[in-house]
């Protein structure tokens, strides 16, 4: 049975959806010499807490473009604010969308000996743990998922997760109490100048 929503749902879900676009759409520094302390002051002062996180993330996704081919050194690159937030949260969502398995799959992974520190630096002992382990037990059963990932394909990648390598990991992060999102809006407000890039 299909249930359709009433009309006044529906306009709330698009309004919605409208004014979260909108705050999204901003010029966004497409250089890292654009994060200046003039620039990060202004953007701490002008973005309300709801919004910072986001504002960091398209400032690195700004900067990184469309060339996935140097995502890595792009982002490795930046002040260490941007790689803290940028880590934790692509860590954070891929996790509590499909787990480790999906993080190690996905084109995240490759910064997973960053993400411990990453989370230390923002005040998140917990994950910082666990992501460790996570790091352990990929290293112990490379052979085993690689079979599974070499394939690079759907199947092959839902395949992975009869190994069941990592459901207790996966089951202890998403069990954490604290808010990632807030710990990340504590530490960029209290070390802004973590985020100001200063030329080598």
């Amino acid at each position: 049975m299909i249930i359709l929503m009433d009309e006044e749902v529906q306009k709330m879900i698009r309004e919605a959806g409208l004014a979260f676009n909108k705050r999204r759409q901003w010029d966004k520094p497409t250089k890292p010499e654009q994060l200046t302390q003039d620039f990060i002051e202004n953007l701490l002062a002008n973005t309300p807490d709801d919004d910072l996180v986001f504002k960091i993330l398209d400032c690195v996704d700004g900067i990184v473009g469309r060339d996935y081919s140097n995502q890595f050194d792009t982002v490795m690159s930046l002040p260490d604010g941007f790689i803290a937030i940028w880590i934790t949260s692509r860590v954070d969502g891929e996790i509590m969308n499909g787990g480790y398995n999906q993080y190690f799959f996905n084109s995240s992974g490759q910064f997973t000996d960053a993400a411990p520190h990453a989370f230390r630096m923002i005040g998140s002992k917990d994950r910082a743990d666990i992501h460790e382990e996570a790091n352990i037990l990929l290293h112990k059963n490379t052979e085993k998922l690689g079979e599974y990932w070499k394939q690079n394909t759907i199947d092959s990648f839902f395949g992975s997760y009869k190994e069941k390598v990592f459901d207790e990991l996966d089951s202890r992060y998403c069990q954490i109490k604290d808010s990632l999102y807030d710990l990340q809006v504590t530490y960029i407000r209290n070390n802004p100048d973590t985020f100001v890039f200063v030329a080598q």
